[in-house]
């Protein structure tokens, strides 16, 4: 609540009529409330083009001409060589039947191997992902993968994506120890 009390010595206050309240600059111009923009059932709303940004107003462009391309140009061509590279390795959903000494249950059991791995070691669970990506893209674009060779393409992979994805990866000799003889670690190669 308002305390009418005044320090000593001010003037008394008194409030101001309605109509000589000020009102800030630039208040009719902004409104008050958004507008509504009704589609209606006939016209389905647009959706944004991606980058569709005007970049070529900026103050940079017209100070340094020869500058790098705008986004735009750069980021289209960037698009176009992701997708193609996704393309070209992307996953075959049947990449077994290039591995005749392979099956189904095999991945299942290296897939169940590399989580409880990524637990004992606490990686992260996006690492193992990546790991199995990595192991199912392998095995897409090679031929003939032993069967006895199957659990070190699969404890590469997570070594692989323990580099990448990991703050502090843990080290290869770990990762061999992990297999439980099942791949031996060099002398020179025990450090991450």
């Amino acid at each position: 609540m308002y305390n009418n009390t005044r320090a000593p010595g001010m003037p008394p206050m008194k409030a101001l009529p309605v109509a000589q309240a000020k009102r800030p600059k630039n208040d009719a111009a902004m409104p008050l409330a958004p507008i509504p923009v009704n589609h209606g059932p006939s016209s389905p709303p647009s959706k944004p083009a991606l980058l569709s940004v005007d970049l070529s107003n900026l103050p940079g462009e017209r100070r340094f001409p020869h500058r790098a391309p705008a986004l735009p140009e750069v980021m289209d061509g960037a698009m176009r060589q992701l997708v193609a590279a996704q393309r070209e390795y992307q996953v075959d959903p049947d990449h077994l039947r290039h591995h005749p000494q392979l099956n189904p249950r095999m991945r299942a059991i290296l897939v169940d191997w590399l989580y409880e791995v990524g637990q004992e070691y606490t990686l992260k669970r996006e690492t193992v992902h990546v790991a199995i990506n990595y192991v199912d893209r392998f095995l897409s674009r090679t031929k003939g993968v032993q069967k006895s060779e199957l659990q070190l393409v699969g404890v590469v992979a997570l070594w692989m994506s323990s580099k990448v994805e990991e703050i502090l990866p843990p080290p290869v000799s770990d990762f061999a120890a992990a297999t439980d003889s099942g791949v031996f670690c060099a002398v020179g190669a025990t450090g991450s």
